[in-house]
């Protein structure tokens, strides 16, 4: 069982929850107008939960950073609909750009991985 204070949360990403979070990111509405309160609540959590996990664990951290996590904010920038979403939007940003400056690396802009193309 995980605790507050001493829990392994690298356990948490055996199937790949990193990505899975980023790719409920990805989906979009259709049409702007279709956004509903229940979507933009969802994507807030799943950010929140991100955040939260690579605060937790240098590992998610980097892995964060391996995956697509440019193309999951453009996505929700693209229809973001609430306060909340884009509160939580610019905490998942600040902890990209601390994530940076700390020195993990991010995939450098012209590798496939940064530009959401598969390799």
């Amino acid at each position: 069982m995980l605790s507050r204070g001493g829990g392994d949360l690298t356990m948490l990403d055996a199937n790949g929850l990193v990505t899975k979070l980023l790719g409920l990111l990805h989906v979009a509405p259709v049409d702007p107008q279709d956004l509903d309160q229940d979507m933009s609540q969802r994507s807030a959590s799943v950010i929140t939960l991100l955040v939260s996990l690579c605060r937790g664990s240098s590992e998610l951290a980097a892995k964060l950073l391996e995956e697509n996590v440019l193309g999951a904010v453009e996505s929700v920038l693209e229809w973001v609909g609430e306060d909340k979403t884009a509160l939580a939007l610019m905490r998942l940003v600040d902890l990209v750009l601390t994530l940076v400056f700390r020195g993990l690396k991010a995939p450098h802009p012209r590798d496939p991985k940064f530009l959401g193309e598969d390799a």
